[in-house]
């Protein structure tokens, strides 16, 4: 049996989860506010190419943001953060 990936929740999780508004999220795809909020409304649905760059944006990879899981995002901010802080 396979299970649905709920990607406007996940969306609205990790963008809640970095602290980011969606205004933020939308500007650092280039996309318009209107046009994300439909991904975490469920409305529309983002291409790969959308969850490519969502992952280069929080700077994890595309099986982190469809498989969320809060803890393990929590530790790869934590690094993402400790790295940015070393440079």
């Amino acid at each position: 049996m396979q299970q649905e990936i709920d990607i406007a929740r996940i969306l609205r999780k990790v963008r809640d989860l970095y602290g980011y508004t969606l205004e933020g999220v939308a500007d650092g795809l280039g996309k318009s506010t209107e046009g994300y909020r439909k991904y975490e409304a469920g409305q529309t649905d983002p291409t790969f190419k959308t969850l490519q760059q969502l992952a280069r944006f929080y700077r994890i990879t595309v099986v982190q943001l469809i498989a969320f899981d809060e803890e393990s995002m929590i530790q790869i901010m934590v690094k993402n953060r400790t790295q940015q802080k070393n440079k």
